[in-house]
């Protein structure tokens, strides 16, 4: 008996113990479900306003085609309010948002449009199935990249046109004659090219300033739109050079007759608040067979035209011929020549003497360069260096002068009994090797290398040479000058810079071009030039060289006038360098004073 109440009372304390247990852990559930439901609608607040913060467009499309959520930035992205949108039929959406019309599932960035009220917008959409079996949904992600593709856009306008004038540039233009070539060959059409380069344009920026010459730039531009047809490509070439493709012009004739109507655009005068710009342009026309795929040899082409079009003055038009190709052809081969000279020290010099009007003594000389070629013919001066103008041959040519100078001088330096070592020597150097980085270095080297005084270096820089940057020209000369060179203006006259050159660059020398001299006393002008300079020369603390001369009047008149030094066929021609000393000598044998005067032939 006390055995069972024993175990009854172990299962009622059992029992109650279980019921306890149980209590307890329902309590506990209860506590944790709470905080779990908590946590759970924290977490789904949190979500919703992360949702809501991002600047990402979110859309969830139920599988009915229905509108199930939509974030404030795609409310935004579309223009709506949420009460429009959501609860809606995607579809009916797609008049906004296209996509929405037929939606693609596993879309990633996707470039596609919405249709805002107030502008189109270009978005990046991604397509993703979510949620589960029993709730299927299509999330939409559309980000606004608007702004994006209006950078992309102003850079790839950047890339391929100009920014002054907003035409085509030369990368855009060269990449449009492929694809014109392509279309003509398809239609049968040939293309008409035209090659325009503004005369004395550099006049003007060297006179008004480049920011005048900008002004004018873009007047031609937009003179030159006006003069073409709307399917002519108008680009700019570069500089004050800009060209013209016109696809199915019939023939060249129409080409030609294209080239008028712009001469004609372009020759009424540009005119500013404070001035009246005349403006003309050479023009070279190319023509291009249909079929012909050789398009970069027609700007060429067309290039050469427009060069001859300038030699015969301003305002010319050239079509390109069998003649001039066969003139490119001698260039290229005479280049090729001159390059291999150069490589191989087939170049020589010359000198001809300088000499002092006011004692009839011999200061110095120039040295000029020479070319005979492997079968003997010499190559005029005018015809190489006009080449090598257009290459880096011309600073190769200028180091190789330099160095000759430099010999030439060390070597007068060493013998002083022929009275050499009190000479000058000038070089020329083009405009090409002055806006080289490395032309100081090209000059000073001189020094330890030939040990010459810095002062006995004149250097030449011609008057129509083509400076890039006046500015940075003049700092450089002002480095040589600082280093003990003189500097000298070449062929003064016959360009259009002249007195800017004489107040802006650190000139020493100026020497009159033989054109002006030869027209000195019976040309008004040239008179009028050369007695003005005479006459400024004194101001400016300047030295004036007339080159030459050739008849005693002329030496007469300029020795009057004032004329400081003078070279030319009166006195010498050009002689081998190893010859100088010699006809020095006779010279002062000959011309003990100023009034013995007779021109004295080397050899």
């Amino acid at each position: 008996m006390v055995g069972l109440m024993i175990v009854g009372w172990a299962v009622a304390a059992l029992a109650g113990a279980l019921a306890f247990w149980f209590r307890r852990r329902v309590r506990l559930a209860t506590v944790e479900s709470d905080t779990l439901h908590h946590q759970l609608a924290a977490s789904e607040a949190i979500s919703r306003s992360l949702v809501e913060a991002t600047d990402e467009a979110i859309l969830t499309i139920r599988e009915d085609g229905i509108v199930g959520s939509a974030n404030h930035a795609a409310t935004r992205l579309l223009g709506m309010a949420a009460s429009a949108v959501v609860g809606k039929r995607a579809a009916d959406l797609a008049d906004r948002f296209p996509l929405l019309a037929d939606l693609p599932v596993g879309l990633t960035d996707a470039d596609t449009v919405v249709h805002h009220p107030s502008a189109r917008r270009a978005v990046s959409v991604t397509t993703r199935a979510t949620g589960d079996e029993d709730d299927p949904v299509i999330a939409v992600f559309a980000r606004d990249i608007s702004e994006r593709k209006i950078l992309e856009e102003q850079l790839a306008h950047q890339a391929t046109h100009d920014d002054l004038t907003g035409l085509a540039n030369r990368a855009s233009l060269v990449g449009e004659l492929d694809r014109a070539a392509a279309r003509a060959e398809r239609s049968g059409q040939g293309l008409g090219l035209l090659f325009i380069d503004l005369d004395r344009f550099k006049a003007v920026n060297d006179t008004l300033g480049h920011r005048v010459g900008d002004v004018v730039l873009q007047r031609v531009a937009e003179r030159l739109l006006q003069a073409t047809r709307d399917t002519d490509l108008v680009a700019r070439n570069g500089g004050d050079e800009f060209v013209v493709l016109a696809e199915e012009a019939g023939d060249v004739t129409v080409v030609a007759r294209l080239a008028e109507r712009i001469q004609d655009a372009l020759s009424v005068p540009v005119a500013l608040e404070d001035d009246v710009i005349p403006v003309s342009a050479s023009i070279g026309v190319a023509w291009l067979e249909p079929g012909d795929p050789h398009t970069l040899d027609q700007l060429r082409d067309a290039d050469v035209a427009m060069y001859h079009a300038k030699s015969s003055g301003p305002g010319q038009i050239r079509v390109f011929d069998d003649d001039m190709r066969l003139a490119v052809e001698q260039r290229f081969d005479l280049e090729r020549e001159l390059r291999r000279a150069v490589g191989v020290g087939a170049l020589d010099a010359c000198i001809q003497p300088v000499l002092d009007l006011r004692t009839g003594q011999i200061v110095g000389g120039e040295l000029l360069c020479r070319w005979t070629t492997e079968d003997g013919r010499e190559v005029p001066p005018e015809a190489f260096i006009e080449v090598a103008e257009d290459s880096t041959l011309v600073i190769e040519i200028g180091r190789w002068m330099l160095d000759r100078a430099g010999s030439v001088l060390g070597d007068w330096a060493q013998d002083r009994t022929q009275g050499l070592s009190d000479l000058h020597l000038s070089v020329n150097l083009s405009g090409r090797h002055v806006d080289h980085p490395g032309v100081v270095e090209d000059v000073t080297c001189l020094w330890d290398r030939w040990g010459i005084e810095p002062s006995k270096l004149i250097v030449e820089i011609t008057e129509t040479s083509l400076l890039k940057d006046l500015d940075e020209a003049a700092r450089t000369l002002e480095e040589l000058r600082q280093a003990g060179v003189t500097i000298c203006v070449d062929d003064f006259g016959v360009g259009y810079a002249s007195l800017r050159y004489l107040r802006e660059l650190p000139v020493g020398l100026v020497k009159i071009d033989r054109s002006i001299v030869s027209g000195f006393g019976r040309i008004d002008s040239d008179t009028v030039i050369v007695t003005m300079l005479s006459r400024l020369a004194d101001v400016l603390d300047i030295q004036i060289v007339a080159e030459g001369i050739e008849t005693e009047e002329q030496r007469e008149r300029l020795t009057e006038i004032g004329c400081h030094f003078a070279q030319g066929y009166l006195f010498a021609k050009g002689m081998p360098v190893e010859a100088f000393p010699l006809w020095l000598a006779r010279w002062r044998r000959r011309h003990t004073h100023p009034s013995a005067w007779k021109a004295v032939v080397p050899g």
